[in-house]
């Protein structure tokens, strides 16, 4: 069984290096050991432990963090039967995501070579519905095994009993009681890989029939360009990734952007509207790569990467800029941008950290 741990810093734990020290920690907890030691820290803290990866897509709180913290152990991936033009692949939440999908790569099996490089474990994966470069993680899953924290009950959930949708999931919009512990993916034997994003199109366009290994390999290139991988090296490195999700908005409200902007303006069809680019928008409320606000600053490669660019810097810095930024875009174009990041140790949700963080810089 993990052993409980007090008042262990989570900024080592996390890609921004940021946030105070949780209540309780447990380290490389098995799946046989998860029931109890979840069990022990509801008793503790009478809230559902927060279970880490690698701390990708996190935002902690300056301060002491009233919960516990779960760090799964299992890193196993087993190849399952195949059957016609799909195979299966079962792998555990602690797996780290890239390793999977080279795995996937190398056996040839397509469905999640675009999903290269995204950093943090396979366990959040389908809580966040990751996706990338035209491909989602939705679109291959077909069960989440998990512990219920309220009957104790280790089940497995079918896809179509997950609500995945645009970086999200029941998990990511539940009350925490639900932890992954096995994801079950169909893969494809025989279908060619995903090249429909146009950065990854352009830059395989003299290439008559890429690869997966070519795929993966741009998509990894690609990311490193904008500083989305991780790398200690890259001073750009003290981030979540991708801050802001893509807004959809009503076909009205893209046809009159559209018309205000030209044939440039971005825009995507989406199942409940029009998607648009959040970098987009970002960028032309006058924010810039490399703008600076504080300690805090937006990535010098990528506009919706915020960094803690000073070793002074605090989660409030980030949640300041990302105030500011929120609040330049929708004053231009009457959209709110929404975080992707889970924040961890705030009293309210992100969106209201966020609202009231706008409030104190148009007080200030």
């Amino acid at each position: 069984m993990g052993r409980l741990e007090r008042g262990v810093p989570l900024a080592p734990f996390t890609t921004f290096g940021l946030g105070g020290s949780a209540a309780f920690w447990a380290d490389e907890v098995s799946a046989d050991d998860l029931p109890a030691v979840a069990s022990a820290i509801v008793g503790a803290t009478g809230a559902p432990p927060l279970i880490l990866g690698d701390g990708s897509n996190l935002l902690v709180a300056d301060g002491a963090i009233a919960r516990g913290v779960i760090r799964l152990g299992g890193r196993g991936l087993t190849f399952g039967p195949s059957w016609g033009s799909a195979a299966d692949v079962i792998v555990d939440a602690g797996t780290p995501w890239d390793h999977f999908v080279a795995q996937t790569v190398e056996a040839g099996l397509q469905g999640v070579e675009c999903l290269s490089g995204i950093p943090g474990r396979v366990g959040a994966a389908p809580i966040q519905n990751i996706g990338a470069y035209g491909q989602e993680v939705s679109d291959t899953v077909v069960a989440v095994e998990g512990l219920d924290l309220r009957s104790g009950d280790m089940v497995s959930l079918a896809a179509s009993e997950c609500a995945f949708g645009y970086r999200t999931s029941r998990f990511k919009l539940g009350d925490g009681t639900f932890v992954v512990t096995r994801v079950h993916f169909r893969l494809h034997t025989e279908a060619p890989p995903t090249v429909t994003y146009r950065d990854v199109a352009q830059a395989l366009l003299a290439v008559r029939e890429p690869t997966l290994p070519m795929v993966r390999d741009c998509v990894l290139a690609i990311r490193r360009q904008k500083s989305m991988v991780v790398d200690a090296s890259d001073p750009n490195h003290r981030s979540a990734g991708s801050f802001f999700t893509n807004p959809v908005v009503s076909v009205g409200h893209a046809d009159a952007l559209a018309a205000e902007h030209g044939a440039t303006f971005p825009r995507y069809a989406s199942a409940s509207g029009v998607k648009l680019s959040a970098a987009w928008l970002i960028e032309h409320a006058g924010i810039t790569r490399g703008f600076v606000l504080g300690p805090a600053r937006v990535s010098t490669r990528h506009t919706l990467a915020l960094t803690a660019a000073s070793p002074d810097c605090r989660s409030h810095d980030i949640v300041r800029l990302a105030a500011l930024i929120r609040r330049a875009v929708r004053r231009r174009f009457d959209i709110t941008l929404e975080p992707e990041p889970i924040f961890v140790g705030y009293d309210q949700p992100a969106a209201t950290v966020l609202d009231e963080a706008e409030e104190s810089l148009q007080n200030g």
